[in-house]
């Protein structure tokens, strides 16, 4: 019965979503390939890229597209550190709100590489079919410039 009450309660489901988002960003970090698996095939992503001159660009995909390219992108090799990384990233004043099917998780996600923050930033999660997280949706802005002083 206290499992059960466990499982239904909002306090367990914010902590699945807590440990995932977690588990999401320490692989990030890392430019582990493998939080390619954290997208859905069918994931929508959609990357702003925007230009020192302000004009932006903006670039579409599908999970499985993305996931190809984490893949080829990570890990960069050669880098003496992981803190030399253009997209290392820092997440802050970070949201998780429920939606009738998942979670939206937002916040600033600050580019420790070309010192520019994105406000915009979010993913969508939900249940797979199997009852595993995963990313269905991201929308972030990226800069192509350096905005570094």
């Amino acid at each position: 019965m206290l499992l059960s009450l466990l499982v239904a309660s909002p306090l367990y489901a914010q902590d699945e979503i807590g440990s995932f988002f977690a588990r999401w960003q320490e692989l990030e970090q890392e430019e582990n390939p493998t939080v390619a698996d954290f997208y859905a095939d069918n994931a929508r992503i959609l990357i702003t890229l925007l230009y020192g001159d302000g004009s932006t660009y903006e670039r579409k995909w599908t999970g499985r597209q993305y996931k190809t390219l984490i893949r080829k992108w990570w890990p960069v090799p050669d880098r003496e550190s992981r803190d030399q990384s253009p997209e290392m990233s820092l997440y802050s004043n970070i949201k998780t709100r429920r939606l009738p099917d998942g979670y939206k998780i937002s916040g600033e996600r600050y580019f420790v590489g070309d010192c520019s923050n994105d406000t915009s930033w979010y993913i969508i999660v939900k249940k797979d079919s199997e009852g595993v997280l995963t990313i269905v949706e991201e929308k972030a802005t990226m800069a192509m410039d350096s905005f570094c002083p």
